[in-house]
């Protein structure tokens, strides 16, 4: 019986792994989401920090946890509140049919964001695209 109950345990470990990296992914997202819109290169981010350019970079593409300490201060050098940066409860988790998009750009390289996004300008730019089409 042990057996079964470890394998239950581990399982449970690796969900909320999973759970837990989702949501740095999605914090990863919102990060640079509003970096964006405040209209700040990462090196300017990074001066208002005192960190490099590079690590806004490791930041944004989720590979390295953003801790409470600095997610306060990212809050503060991009005018937002910490809440911003925080993902809500009803954001889903990754899905197996990919439906989750700010994970998996969040997962694209350089490349792949700057490809997406002018894919998604043509996508703005097309009035037959912008609108669904009726079933």
């Amino acid at each position: 019986m042990m057996g079964g109950t470890r394998k239950k345990t581990q399982a449970k470990k690796r969900i909320a792994n999973a759970a837990h990296e989702d949501v740095d992914a999605l914090v990863a997202v919102r990060v640079r989401a509003a970096r964006l819109r405040a209209g700040l290169s990462k090196a300017r981010l990074a001066e208002r920090l005192g960190v490099s350019a590079d690590q806004i970079s490791v930041y944004e593409e989720g590979r390295a946890e953003i801790g409470a300490g600095v997610l306060v201060q990212l809050a503060a050098a991009l005018d937002v509140d910490v809440i911003d940066l925080l993902p809500v409860q009803e954001e889903p988790h990754v899905r197996d049919d990919g439906g989750e998009l700010p994970l998996l750009v969040a997962r694209l390289s350089e490349d792949g964001k700057v490809l997406l996004a002018r894919v998604a300008r043509v996508f703005l730019q097309e009035p037959a695209l912008r609108q669904p089409r009726p079933r």
